[in-house]
């Protein structure tokens, strides 16, 4: 579930219409960061024709704040990470829907073995549900692993009958 998508459960959560709100019965304006008690966001949600409402209203509610996702976050793969997969993993560890394309230009680094990384995030302003950064650490590769590996390769079996 993505952002849009939670702000329309919201919204028909929060207000329980006659006809469901949906991205065929109104349209929402890009967010605009506000301050106010309990919010930091207004939106204008906005009827559209044949839907069986009319008019526009203002709506405000808050954005989770990237680093909600907590600080000293890491995220460990065997293998190197892909957006999709970074997005993911991050995704499951924190129980949230982060998506690309509510984040400024997601570049992963040159991920190699053993190397813990750090991948910064910073919420686009017309991020529907994000707002703020962080900064999330990556490692690819157990160093116990490869030290592990690195050992056998090197290392004579006595009596094995290999060598």
């Amino acid at each position: 579930m993505n952002s849009i998508d939670q702000l329309f459960q919201a919204l028909n959560t929060e207000n329980p219409p006659p006809f469901p709100f949906t991205p065929e019965s109104v349209r929402i304006s890009p967010p605009e960061a506000v301050e106010g008690e309990g919010y930091n966001t207004k939106i204008i949600v906005s009827a559209l024709p044949e839907s069986g409402y009319y008019g526009s209203v203002p709506v405000y509610y808050s954005r989770i704040d990237l680093t909600n996702l907590g600080s000293g976050l890491g995220l460990e793969s065997d293998i190197p990470f892909t957006k999709e997969s970074f997005l993911a993993a991050l995704n499951q560890a924190r129980q949230s829907w982060v998506a690309e394309s509510e984040l400024e230009g997601l570049d992963l680094p040159f991920q190699q073995n053993g190397v813990v990384l750090t991948v910064p995030l910073a919420a686009r302003s017309e991020a529907y549900g994000w707002t703020g950064s962080n900064t999330i650490s990556i490692l690819i590769g157990m160093p116990k692993k490869l030290n592990m590996l690195h050992q056998l390769l090197h290392t004579t079996m006595p009596g094995s009958g290999f060598w």
